[in-house]
């Protein structure tokens, strides 16, 4: 008996380190998306006002977890928007000169 008691509390301290392992990498991915949130500067300059369209479109090139929100936002909405635009002054094209 004295050896499975052995082993349950062996497997309790595996389960109580495997826990707080677990904890700390949770704890650093949030540090790590905390710091990424609050970004403001730009990732290949490194100024705060960085207004080079070439950054921008480098942009494209960073996974998207890493940029800062109003970044991620943009990014999202720029190439929808000039779609939207598109297909809609197309359609505005079309029945312009089809129309009898």
């Amino acid at each position: 008996m004295t050896s499975e008691n052995q082993e349950k509390s062996k497997d309790e301290n595996d389960d109580e380190k495997a826990k707080d392992s677990l904890e700390t990498e949770i704890n650093g991915a949030y540090q790590k998306r905390d710091e990424l949130w609050s970004r403001n500067w730009c990732p290949f300059c490194g100024r705060t006002d960085c207004k080079s369209k070439l950054h921008f479109l480098k942009l494209y090139t960073l996974p998207m977890s890493s940029l800062p929100p109003k970044y991620a936002f943009l990014m999202r909405v720029v190439p929808f928007g000039i779609l939207l635009l598109l297909i809609i002054g197309g359609k505005i094209l079309y029945l312009m000169f089809t129309k009898n």
